[in-house]
């Protein structure tokens, strides 16, 4: 996924040859990831938090890897690990994407809050992208273990719909 261009990325997603099993909604992960780090790089200079801008930037650095990793194996063939498994992960991400965007908007000042807003939705929509096929996946009835941890994931939606409320109000 890495040494893909947009447009190979994109034909991938399109082609019904291809397994991606989440690619999708790992790039909009790493897209969230790298809007976290730009904003957590924004804040530093505006901001008392410069601790914490530095250790949130890290940490979106960090975070925009493994979506990459986690994009990577969604195009292979996961069922060794479980359909289900890959977009878990996605959701794990992006729901901690998500708490990531909130530890900024509450060290950063208005600033940054466009790109955590951007960054919130783009997580949200891996989030829920995720959740979407794990779904299909377990649509037979089973995997309650899954059902479980996906449902954990799923509460940060209302995180990220926060963010980009309190970002509309405060450019408003």
């Amino acid at each position: 996924m890495r040494e893909q261009t947009i447009g190979e990325h994109l034909d991938r997603l399109a082609s019904p040859d291809v397994a991606v099993r989440g690619a999708a909604a790992a790039l909009q992960a790493a897209q969230a990831a790298a809007l976290i780090e730009r904003a957590a790089a924004l804040a530093l200079h505006t901001t008392d938090a410069e601790e914490t801008m530095r250790a949130a930037r890290a940490e979106a650095g960090r975070m925009r890897e493994r979506a990459m990793r986690v994009g990577h194996a969604a195009g292979v063939d996961s069922v060794a690990v479980g359909e289900a498994e890959v977009p878990l992960r996605i959701a794990a991400l992006a729901a901690d994407l998500i708490g990531l965007a909130g530890t900024v908007r509450d060290g950063g000042d208005e600033d940054v809050l466009p790109y955590l807003a951007a960054a919130a939705a783009s997580a949200r929509a891996a989030l829920e992208a995720s959740a979407a096929w794990v779904s299909l996946v377990v649509a037979d009835g089973g995997g309650r273990e899954v059902r479980s941890r996906l449902a954990r994931h799923l509460s940060a939606v209302a995180d990220a719909e926060d963010i980009v409320d309190r970002a509309r109000v405060a450019v408003g």
